[in-house]
């Protein structure tokens, strides 16, 4: 980690210098796009530092979210074997992961030395984690099972490498995660550590991509939840409620009309939602990806700590991109709910977002493929941002559809309360849980589940309103009220937008103007190609 320290200042300083651009020419004279590369990355370096010198990094060992043994399993989503050499490049994969496991148990051992310990809601899900994947039979473990091969030799003898290497690696994990348990700490939040708030600064900084106050942070999602329960006043006024939200949310999980009965129903109905939108979407985006995106089921092995997640395609689109639906608890996943989480993760959100940016010509690949993972508020906040674009684009079948849609973003309101009452002002779990159960009226279980991301993830949840905010902020001051053909001029802030990649906010701001002033209305581009 001190190599990788020491090689992010150094590129810091050359960045500020102004070396770092070609023919030594300074930042401030390079090419539009160069100077954007250029901004990005003394962003993600200047975050980097940070957060590496806050002592984050002695954390992330023991994270039941994004802890280390999911690289496999995302992985294996992205890596095929169906050729000889791929075959032996997945195995030389799995023969390396202890090593790489060996190092995050290394850093166990030093966390320990310093007292910087995790929450112990998070060590305990992730040592549940790591047993389900070691009792987990290799045969039918998702990283054999799920990377495309030639044969069943093949599948075998990527079962055995699983066997030989993944699963002693991961006892080792799990056995050193289960000896700091009785050490780790009784209070939720980063601010029960010494020095947890410069780590919850460095991390706001992360993931917002700006600096931010807690506090400024904590009353925004206090007044965002008044105005989107206002919102869902009207609709059960509107529908004979009254103001009772909670008696028409009631009725929604009520109607047997609005609960699949089986899995293959909710997935059925989330691809018809798809669908929908794939035929809506040519009216508000000129340029549209090539690459497909389809609705998958969640490894049940993660269904006790996850939702679900987007796993973007391949540059070329030889693999689609795809939402991994949680299908448990089904009484839950109501219809009406979950149409608006069909919209963020696929079309118009995630997937057209970052399959449209690993598609864009002439930008590097640093800027279609590698600044997404450090602008987590930009491609967060423009997937909660078409939640509400769904509506405007007629997508929501009925009131229930917009009223599932006004919970998503209350839900995400929540966040910002929760995050910053957790890791800046002491909030209890329990305090969280309870919060989150008024706003969004979740499940205890899923409500749950939400606050011990939040704990094991700090600040990650602020991204989204964050940027939703902001990529609003920008539309409203480039689109005046009264525009004429006001879809058309949508249209063309969405171009204008998507056709930079993932941004900084702040370079997103500094941006957009003038991207809009640069440019003409475009034409119309290609259809997404569905499979």
């Amino acid at each position: 980690m001190r190599a990788l320290h020491a090689r992010t200042l150094a590129e810091l300083d050359e960045l500020t210098a102004g070396r770092g651009a070609e023919a030594g020419a300074a930042t401030a004279e390079l090419a539009d796009e160069d100077r954007v590369t250029a901004d990005v990355l003394r962003f993600m370096c200047r975050a980097a530092i940070e957060v590496e010198d806050s002592g984050w990094t002695l954390l992330e060992p023991v994270d039941h979210m994004e802890g280390p043994p999911m690289a496999l399993t995302y992985a294996a989503q992205e890596q095929r074997a169906d050729t000889p050499e791929r075959l032996q490049r997945w195995l030389g994969r799995l023969a390396a992961y202890p090593a790489f496991i060996d190092a995050y148990v290394d850093r166990i051992g030093e966390a320990r030395r310093q007292g910087i310990l995790p929450a112990r809601i998070v060590a305990e899900r992730f040592a549940e984690q790591l047993s389900r994947r070691i009792a987990e039979p290799p045969e039918a473990s998702p990283i054999v099972m799920t990377p495309p091969v030639t044969s069943a030799a093949d599948r075998a003898e990527i079962a055995a490498a699983v066997r030989e290497y993944v699963q002693p690696a991961d006892a080792r994990l799990l056995a050193a995660t289960r000896d700091i348990l009785p050490e780790t700490r009784e209070a939720s939040g980063l601010s029960a550590l010494p020095d947890g708030e410069r780590i919850y600064d460095a991390l706001r900084l992360q993931w917002t991509t700006l600096r931010t106050d807690p506090d400024e942070l904590h009353r925004f999602g206090l007044a965002d939840l008044e105005a989107i329960e206002a919102e869902r006043r009207e609709i059960a006024n509107r529908t004979g409620f009254g103001d009772h939200t909670a008696a028409f949310r009631a009725a929604m999980a009520e109607d047997v009309g609005n609960r699949p009965g089986t899995p293959d129903e909710l997935l059925a109905r989330m691809r018809a939602d798809l669908v929908r939108a794939l035929d809506a979407t040519p009216a508000w985006f000129s340029r549209l990806p090539h690459a497909a995106c389809h609705v998958e089921p969640l490894d049940a092995a993660l269904e006790s700590d996850s939702f679900g997640y987007y796993v973007s395609p391949t540059p070329d689109g030889s693999r689609p991109g795809a939402f991994y639906m949680n299908t448990a608890q089904l009484a839950t996943k109501l219809f009406s709910r979950f149409a608006t989480v069909t919209y963020h993760e696929t079309i118009p959100g995630h997937h057209l977002q970052l399959a449209t940016e690993a598609e864009l010509p002439g930008l590097s690949a640093f800027r279609r493929l590698g600044a997404r993972e450090a602008c987590g508020a930009y491609v967060e906040g423009w997937a909660l941002y078409t939640e509400r674009l769904a509506d405007e684009m007629g997508l929501f079948r009925n009131d229930a559809e917009r009223f599932g849609m006004l919970d998503g973003q209350a839900w995400r309101a929540a966040r910002l309360v929760i995050d910053t009452g957790i890791h800046a002002f002491g909030w209890e779990r329990e305090t969280a849980v309870d919060f989150l159960l008024n706003a969004t009226g979740f499940e205890r279980a899923d409500a749950a589940i939400e606050v011990d991301r939040y704990i094991a993830m700090p600040a990650q949840a602020l991204a989204y309103k964050v940027g939703q905010r902001a990529i609003e902020r920008l539309r409203s001051a480039a689109i005046p009220g009264n525009a004429p053909d006001r879809t058309s001029a949508v249209r063309r802030f969405h171009d204008a937008l998507l056709a930079h990649g993932s941004l900084p906010l702040e370079v997103l701001a500094a941006g957009v103007p003038r991207w809009l002033a640069a440019t003409t209305p475009a034409g119309a581009g290609s259809r997404i190609r569905p499979e």
